[in-house]
């Protein structure tokens, strides 16, 4: 029984991957078939930090009992640390999901007063490279990288992801919740540069999210002609009207873009890639390969200007 009203903070509220109306429906039916709450709200200062959907069920059925655990943290930053570390251990969520709630709780972390004996390393950090992260520097991101069994460059990875969308959301409210549940699928870098952009361009960054599509997530024969955001070579670029030299310079962004999220994902699944001497120094060589590329247009546009 509700002996008092909990609070909810859209903070921590929208952190929280929300349940569908049929899974609502069945913890409903699962929560008034028991007559109790098997798994308690978990709450800090009043406010619901996990349980959300449960508290709902229960002002519907005052009659079940209300059962409460009270959580203790330093300050909000920890509170919102704490609930992305307890919805990626306890759900089972999409890759971009996850991806997301480890960005939101790098930043948290942070911010958190509990953290503050990392500060002093944290602005080294800014100096870690994707391929080559310095693991002598233990601050914040060394520490969660290491708690979620994940490389530092996927924890940088996931920051820029989230607060790419978090500014997406800003500017264009519920564009957040598309992404995270799939309705639509832009690539991640996409959404990662929007935070990069001034305030006045955002809008417009955003509402293209809903243009396009990370085609490397489609079957092969559903990938179709899009967006002159991402033109395929010869066939594509020819059939598409008014395609200009700025089109193709935007094809080009958005395939280096997919190039480096696909890099960034096989990095932590496969983490000898990395870790293994005799795999860091293959990928590398393979890596070498669009470098050397680069390399040869550089040359030769610096011969033409001669």
């Amino acid at each position: 029984m509700l002996e008092y009203e909990l609070k909810i903070n859209p903070e921590f509220e929208e952190i929280i991957p929300p349940i569908s109306p049929d899974e609502f429906t069945q913890l409903e039916d699962n929560i008034v078939a028991e007559g109790e709450l098997l798994m308690p709200i978990i709450i800090w200062k009043g406010f619901i930090i996990d349980g959300h959907s449960r508290y709902k069920i229960l002002q519907k059925h005052p009659e079940i009992e209300c059962k409460i655990i009270e959580k203790h943290f330093e300050d909000k930053y920890e509170a919102i640390a704490w609930i992305c570390k307890n919805q990626i251990g306890g759900r089972n969520l999409s890759e971009r999901y996850i991806k997301y709630l480890r960005g939101k709780q790098y930043e948290a972390e942070k911010k958190s007063c509990k953290f503050h004996g990392n500060q002093y390393t944290l602005a080294k950090e800014s100096g870690l490279g994707y391929f080559n992260p310095d693991h002598n520097i233990h601050g914040t991101r060394t520490a969660l990288a290491e708690k979620n069994g994940v490389s530092e460059s996927m924890i940088r990875y996931s920051q820029e992801f989230s607060r790419g969308l978090d500014a997406a959301e800003e500017v264009l409210p519920g564009i957040r919740k598309e992404v995270l549940n799939g309705t639509i699928n832009p690539t991640d870098q996409a959404i990662k540069g929007i935070a990069r952009l001034p305030m006045e361009k955002r809008k417009d960054a955003a509402e293209r999210l809903r243009t396009l599509t990370d085609r490397r997530s489609l079957p092969r024969n559903k990938i179709k002609v899009q967006s002159v955001d991402r033109i395929a070579p010869d066939t594509e670029a020819d059939s598409v009207s008014c395609v200009n030299e700025e089109d193709i310079i935007n094809s080009i962004g958005a395939a280096v873009g997919d190039l480096i999220d696909l890099c960034n994902n096989y990095f932590t699944r496969f983490p000898k890639l990395l870790s293994d001497e005799r795999y860091q120094r293959k990928t590398m060589e393979a890596l070498n390969e669009f470098r050397i590329y680069i390399s040869k247009i550089e040359r030769k546009n610096t011969y033409d200007s001669n």
